[in-house]
């Protein structure tokens, strides 16, 4: 006789229930111990299957499966066109659409019963899809031949199982029979490993929303309503989308991409409170936009909009610092605009991201300047002078401290970002998006020299320096009574001036500025400033 320890035999039993159809939502009859369950019928397997009478279709088919038909799911990026669903799949849906009752089976000549407002799927419950598929993971797609790319077949479930054919059918991720991974899937879904079946996404492995352990510390909104999961690697593509009854496209589980993204990037989740940055006055509000961003969209023919997946891929950011110009972690895998103006698919460089929407802006636009060039005019490095972002910088900078020298690149998000220092350009107090003030409009002229009004320049150009005879000599008499660096300095680049020269023209008239080597440390100009002519002044 053999005697079995008493906690194994618990745990095979609890084993089985884990699995069995009788302890699953599955089990519609008098037992069963889900919301749904028959008001008599104590038969378990007769809701889909007859020994006997039934409707003549594999497995044993003990249902009507309908003529409903379904809306199915599109997007612009779909490079398959989806079909209606399938001979199994309708079989599932002939009690997940709602449209028949769940005891109206063929071999029985009367309903079965089950309690008022229960004879079908209820519409509030998350299982009944209804006929619009929309919002639904697409069914009815051959793999055999699905175009490859990013989304293909990589080891699926077999769906022979339960058909002959190799489409994608509700078989392909659930197994009716087996509960034990919850919601029927036929594999246990940790870290999408079910989605990673069939998606196979360059650099995912090593994303932040695949690696991250960060928690939810309960705060706001619960960013995973539908999970048991405890942190970010865990939930991964179910961080944002959710297979059926979708709120938004391509899956998401929120209409607007940015709530969805903002119910982890408010500090309740990842580290940095982004919500609160782009409420500042100057941002990347992308509350601003519903919608509008579009995975195949043209930069040069879009409506300018900011969404957060303009400047971040979600499958491929990752949390890596950069050397300017290569891009950082947390823009890898967007799209962008190089800076021989071509379209790129996925940016090498920083910049190029922020050139997909300013490309064409007028550069250093706090006012007019004498110059008129777009930003990828002023950056070009045939210009004589300009800030080194697309490649290194050449001529004499001698007010640079270390570590920026001429030969160094810099980011837009040195100038342009977070006022906290963060490094990122989701929102400043401070007009157009910088991370220190600047005085760009001569507001504190003849006020009282004040070195605050001049912190960005000062963060890379020695003050003390910009004061002194080795420097231009009336820098000190100019600033002394409050005139703005970019009174006289557009703060990207000019064509045909050194030392960024182009003046305000809203502050400087009657230019004629005079200087035929365009490294000149002196030479002679002629202008009106502040209402002041100055004629043939020597510097």
């Amino acid at each position: 006789k053999i005697i079995f320890p008493l906690f194994i035999i618990l745990v095979f039993i609890n084993d089985l229930k884990a699995e069995s159809i009788v302890y699953s939502p599955h089990n519609l009859s008098v037992s069963g111990t889900s919301e749904i369950s028959s008001s008599n019928e104590s038969e378990i397997c007769i809701f889909c299957h007859a020994v006997h009478n039934g409707e003549g279709q594999t497995p044993l088919w003990n249902r009507y499966s309908g003529a409903v038909t379904y809306t199915t799911y599109g997007s612009p990026t779909m490079e398959t066109q989806t079909q209606q669903p399938g001979s199994i799949s309708k079989l599932c849906l002939s009690c997940h659409d709602g449209t028949i009752a769940l005891g109206l089976v063929v071999s029985r000549e009367n309903e079965i019963t089950f309690p008022v407002g229960l004879s079908k799927i209820p519409i509030d419950n998350r299982s009944n899809l209804m006929d619009d598929l929309s919002d639904d993971h697409p069914m009815e797609l051959d793999m055999t031949t699905h175009p490859a790319g990013e989304f293909v077949c990589t080891g699926c479930h077999d769906p022979q199982e339960f058909t002959d054919t190799e489409n994608i059918e509700c078989t392909s991720c659930h197994d009716p029979h087996d509960n034990a991974f919850g919601d029927f899937l036929v594999m246990n879904p940790t870290g999408g490993a079910i989605c990673l079946q069939c998606h196979n996404i360059s650099d995912w492995t090593n994303s932040s929303h695949a690696l991250s352990t960060a928690q939810w510390n309960s705060s706001g909104a619960d960013p995973w309503p539908n999970s048991d999961f405890d942190n970010v690697a865990q939930n991964a593509c179910a961080n944002c989308h959710v297979p059926h009854s979708a709120a938004g496209p391509w899956w998401l589980q929120k209409k607007n991409e940015e709530d969805l993204c903002l119910d982890c990037h408010t500090g309740n989740v990842a580290q940095i409170d982004i919500g609160s940055q782009i409420l500042k006055p100057s941002a990347h509000n992308v509350s601003n936009y519903s919608g509008e961003h579009q995975p195949n969209e043209d930069p040069a023919s879009m409506n300018l909009h900011v969404e957060c997946s303009d400047c971040h891929n979600p499958h491929k950011a990752e949390g890596s610092a950069s050397i300017a110009p290569d891009v950082s972690g947390p823009l890898k895998g967007v799209s962008g605009i190089s800076a021989s103006e071509q379209f790129v698919e996925e940016v090498n460089y920083g910049y190029e991201v922020c050139l997909k929407c300013h490309s064409n802006d007028l550069g250093g636009n706090y006012s007019n300047r004498q110059e008129t060039l777009t930003i990828h005019e002023e950056f070009d490095l045939s210009n004589i002078s300009h800030h080194a972002v697309f490649g290194q910088g050449t001529g004499n900078a001698p007010s640079l401290i270390e570590p920026w020298a001429t030969s160094r690149i810099v980011k837009c998000t040195d100038c342009h970002g977070n006022d906290s220092g963060s490094g990122d350009a989701h929102g400043s107090i401070y007009d157009p998006l910088l991370e220190k003030y600047i005085d760009t409009g001569d507001e504190h002229y003849l006020s009282t020299y004040n070195s605050a009004n001049y912190a960005l320049c000062f963060k890379c150009h020695d003050e003390t320096f910009i004061k002194s005879a080795s420097s231009f000599k009336n820098h000190n008499r100019h600033i002394r009574v409050s005139i703005s660096c970019t009174t006289c300095h557009d703060p990207h680049g000019t064509k045909i001036y050194p030392h960024l020269l182009s003046f305000n023209t809203n502050i400087v008239t009657n230019i004629n500025y005079i200087d035929d080597d365009p490294n000149a440390i002196s030479g002679t100009c002629t202008m009106t400033c502040h209402g002041k002519t100055h004629t043939n002044k020597n510097y």
